[in-house]
């Protein structure tokens, strides 16, 4: 208890220059696209901080850089392939794509949509990227062409850039800061650690 603690009093003093007003809690959520356990994670704990506490945190989504890049000399290329393969470069390709395409409500209205439906079907995306607002021809565009690649590329960079390595999954950051005490404590209850950075101020940190 006395570590969890001191881990909850280092994350909140990182945080004290930055968050000047309450809705300045800043969530990175770094994730992959096919796995059940991310699924879980968005459809329980992502979807109640949304419903509840939207106008009180922004969030970055960063689909899948926990694939491997592969380089090529002869001939020159580039390419990714993740765990669960060719499918799951393809859909982590179409969150690329949201995320990099449309707003940060948008696309993570989307990517709660996407993630209860059939990932290895156009039509579910389409139906999603329709309901939340998208144009499923640019979406679609976007993730078939060099685009797709190009935008999880920099989801790769931002992956590995971090220091510690990411080898949860998902991982999530509050204010650019990761701590791994407190990474159980969003995966298992991500609105009470977002309301203790809010001081427990909106309504529904009360409920």
């Amino acid at each position: 208890m006395k570590g969890k603690s001191l881990s909850y009093f280092i994350l909140f003093l990182s945080c004290f220059y930055q968050c000047q007003a309450i809705g300045d809690v800043e969530i990175t959520i770094y994730y992959s696209t096919l796995s059940p356990q991310v699924a879980e994670f968005f459809n329980v704990q992502v979807r109640k901080l949304y419903n509840n506490l939207a106008p009180y945190f922004s969030l970055e989504l960063v689909p899948n850089g926990m694939c491997d890049l592969t380089i090529s000399l002869y001939p020159p290329s580039f390419g990714l392939e993740c765990p669960r393969g060719k499918e799951e470069l393809r859909v982590s390709e179409v969150h690329s794509c949201a995320v990099n395409l449309y707003s940060e409500k948008v696309s993570l209205e989307f990517v709660l949509c996407s993630m209860g439906s059939d990932p290895s079907n156009n039509e579910d995306f389409k139906k999603c990227a329709e309901s939340v607002g998208m144009s499923w021809k640019e979406l679609k565009t976007c993730f078939e062409d060099v685009y797709g690649i190009l935008y999880q590329g920099v989801s790769y960079l931002k992956t590995k850039g971090n220091n510690p390595f990411i080898t949860s999954d998902p991982t999530v950051f509050f204010n650019g800061y990761f701590n791994r005490t407190l990474q159980y404590d969003a995966i298992t209850n991500l609105q009470g650690l977002v309301c203790e950075f809010l001081n427990n101020e909106p309504d529904a940190c009360k409920e």
